[in-house]
């Protein structure tokens, strides 16, 4: 067991506005949100925080150090999160970061707004201290991990660098409405152990005829795994094993709960995998604890998380019999 492992989350805090009802009489500015207030969002709100109460419940993982850009309004909400504030010391202010509306609507994909958009990340801001070379998870909003640079940086300071590209597919109409573009960047991919993309994100990396070509030509050329999350149909998850040949699994999603907000699920999935197959070297058992342990957080309120082990243990093996090998 890596006891003295460090665990680095990069990313940046956003503000969002969740939507769950909409009228087409109401002006997208005057739609009410879930709470009628601006929430905390962005990959390091979630993973960070699910790190912290992880770390509570189960020894044998650390407390995560986060690298985060956030803005002072940001900052003072942080403050009120016992859980985000503890490990937040290394947050680096500006003075804004991007707000972001979510629209949740029946039966039809989100649609996402955004304004100030964010800046690009920078090596340069980083203080890296480590006796040990830590593991890296990054989650991109918006085009600001698009550079080779940053991740030729943590490749040559990480034992591990996990890779969620959201934001390198995202762009900004003239309404502040985010559209979706095709990317694929070698120079990145090359950098990085493990991708994470929705099945949607997947076809526009454009780099096979569909998801399973997908896999292997990414697979054979640039990362060691990949998990493709398709919401209620689960994960198609595809990774090398020691002797270079591939091992692809499809895995239900656990769907005998109720969801009361799905935000941020891809990020705190791709912590809880990274996390466990560090410590535990086993790939289905590390993607099925993903999967367990991410159903049971969506069944509750958003950065209100009571960890049961023994719910996430159940879930888990009953997910473990359910897996499919291709």
């Amino acid at each position: 067991m890596h006891t003295n492992l460090n665990t680095v989350i990069l990313g940046q805090v956003v503000l969002d506005e969740v939507i769950l009802k909409n009228t087409k009489e109401i002006p997208i500015s005057e739609k009410p949100s879930v709470s009628n207030k601006i929430l905390l969002g962005g990959p390091p709100s979630f993973s960070g925080t699910v790190a912290y109460t992880f770390a509570k419940a189960y020894q044998w993982i650390p407390i995560p150090i986060l690298y985060s850009y956030i803005c002072p309004r940001a900052t003072a909400m942080v403050k009120k999160i016992e859980s985000f504030s503890k490990i937040s010391e290394n947050l680096i202010l500006r003075q804004r970061c991007p707000n972001f509306r979510l629209e949740y609507l029946e039966n039809h994909e989100r649609t996402l707004y955004m304004t100030n958009p964010p800046i690009q990340f920078s090596p340069q801001d980083f203080s890296w201290d480590f006796s040990v070379s830590p593991i890296a998870i990054i989650g991109s909003v918006f085009d600001e991990f698009n550079s080779p640079s940053i991740f030729k940086f943590l490749r040559e300071q990480c034992s591990y660098v996990a890779f969620d590209p959201q934001g390198c597919f995202r762009r900004l109409n003239s309404k502040n409405e985010i559209e979706y573009i095709k990317w694929f960047n070698p120079d990145i991919l090359s950098q990085i152990n493990c991708l994470k993309v929705s099945e949607f994100e997947s076809k526009l990396l454009d780099n096979g005829e569909n998801s399973i070509e997908t896999i292997y030509n990414l697979l054979e050329d640039f990362i060691d795994s990949i998990l493709i999350t398709r919401g209620n149909k689960g994960v198609i998850f595809g990774y090398k094993r020691l002797n270079g040949e591939v091992e692809l699994l499809s895995v239900p999603a656990y769907t005998k709960g109720r969801i009361l907000d799905e935000t941020g699920a891809g990020d705190m999935f791709l912590y809880l995998y990274v996390i466990y197959l560090t410590f535990h070297q086993n790939e289905k058992e590390a993607i099925s604890f993903a999967t367990a342990a991410t159903s049971l957080l969506l069944e509750q309120r958003r950065f209100c998380w009571e960890i049961d082990p023994e719910i996430i243990k159940s879930r888990q093996n009953e997910i473990m019999k359910e897996i499919i090998e291709f």
